[in-house]
């Protein structure tokens, strides 16, 4: 590796690191704030912050104009709205149960994603990264342990979320094939922002002092952070090198639980969460691995012929 491309990786995952702090922190602050207030309200604060630092962005780097327009927009509607809902569900959970708990399931994504790739996209996928499906959904239970109560019931949440951003996450490669990112960055706000302005007027309870619209102004800088935090990781690196760093979030989300909320996992969630971690970091392996392989048998052919 050069040294101008070592640079670009480590800023990469530096940019990664504090994007997941943006992210752990906006749940942290949104869990507090949804003690008092709607989530819905919460959603519409955070989505008009949101919209407006999208907009501008997309302005300056190549216009409203290329942006707007989709090839696939039923299909940029679907994916919106099974963001929308995925984001609502782990707001309900982040309000209900612990942040760690509920950052841990939500970590096990990836492998959410290599099931339904393999299911709907025929994405190849071997016995060792099914291996670390099955691990990594051992350590889910772990964590959640779902039962019968009401608490139960609120502990299949996370498992939920996971589920739907992992649809969203293949219905993004989907629309990825005939539509640029800032296509799909564009409609993601604009339909969070839609769905919300519609209900939330029902929900909406005045903000009396200055100190809570601190808050709700501060969980939409940080949302937007961390999104964009994301976006220029990956502008300096590859997906495949910053992957593992994602699972910071994970450390992020159990400091400021227990900084904030005094939240104290139990053995039986550590271990749970080291199982999610683990299995991710080893799936992501295996897809680094099988890229490299692939690009080496695709040099040897070029170089026979």
């Amino acid at each position: 590796m050069s040294e101008s491309a070592a640079s670009n990786q480590g800023k990469g995952i530096v940019l990664m690191l504090i994007a997941m702090f943006c992210i752990a922190s906006n749940d942290a602050i949104g869990k507090n704030l949804t003690q008092d207030f709607s989530i819905w309200q919460v959603l519409w604060l955070r989505s008009l912050v949101w919209v407006v630092c999208a907009f501008a962005w997309i302005a300056c780097n190549g216009g409203l104009k290329a942006a707007l327009p989709s090839r696939r927009p039923i299909l940029q509607i679907v994916r919106s709205l099974v963001l929308v809902a995925e984001i609502c569900v782990f707001i309900i959970a982040f309000k209900h149960l612990p942040l760690g708990d509920v950052t841990a399931v939500s970590a096990g994504t990836p492998l959410v994603v290599l099931v339904l790739a393999a299911l709907f996209l025929n994405e190849r996928v071997g016995i060792h990264r099914w291996s670390a499906v099955a691990i990594g959904f051992i350590g889910m239970l772990l964590i959640a342990r779902p039962g019968f109560g009401v608490l139960g019931l609120m502990s299949l949440l996370p498992l939920l979320g996971a589920l739907l951003f992992g649809i969203y996450q293949v219905l993004v490669r989907l629309v990825g094939r005939v539509d640029n990112p800032q296509t799909t960055l564009l409609w993601s706000g604009i339909a969070l922002f839609i769905v919300t302005s519609c209900i939330t007027p029902w929900y909406w309870r005045p903000v009396e002092d200055m100190h809570t619209w601190g808050l709700f102004v501060f969980v939409g800088i940080l949302n937007t952070t961390g999104h964009f935090g994301i976006i220029a990781a990956l502008h300096h690196a590859q997906a495949s090198a910053l992957q593992p760093f994602t699972y910071s979030i994970v450390i992020w989300a159990l400091i400021i639980g227990w900084f904030m909320f005094a939240e104290i996992p139990d053995s039986k969630t550590v271990m749970g969460i080291m199982l999610v971690v683990a299995s991710g970091l080893y799936a992501v392996h295996r897809e680094i691995r099988q890229a490299r392989l692939a690009r080496t048998h695709k040099s040897h052919e070029r170089s026979v012929l």
